[in-house]
C-alpha cells in the first residue's frame, strides 16, 4: 500500500458514517512490508479520516485497523477475516 495515497483515494470514495470503522473496514484494505511505510500509511489515512470529520483517536484506530504491517503473500489473503478479496490493486 505504500504511503497510502491509492488506499486513502479508494476511502475517500465510500460513504462514511461517524467516525467508526465497523462497516467500511471489512471492504478495504491495505497491506505493506515495509515498517516506515506503514507509518505514513496510516497517518495519512488517519488524517484523511480528520479531515471528513473524524475525531484523532477513532481515525488512527481504523487507520491501524485497515492498514496491515506485513506480507500479503504470507500468510495469504486466506488467512485474514473473510479470507477472499474481490478486488485487488
Amino acid at each position: 500500500c505504500g504511503d497510502g495515497a491509492f488506499l486513502a483515494a479508494a476511502v475517500e470514495r465510500l460513504a462514511l458514517e461517524g467516525d467508526h470503522a465497523e462497516g467500511w473496514a471489512a471492504r478495504v484494505e491495505g497491506w505493506e512490508i515495509h515498517p516506515g511505510a506503514v507509518r505514513d500509511a496510516r497517518a495519512r489515512l488517519a488524517a484523511h479520516l480528520v479531515g471528513r470529520g473524524w475525531g484523532a483517536g477513532p481515525a488512527e484506530g481504523a487507520a491501524a485497523r485497515v492498514i496491515v504491517e506485513g506480507d500479503f503473500l504470507d500468510p495469504g489473503p486466506e488467512a485474514r477475516p473473510g479470507g477472499r478479496y474481490t478486488v485487488c490493486a
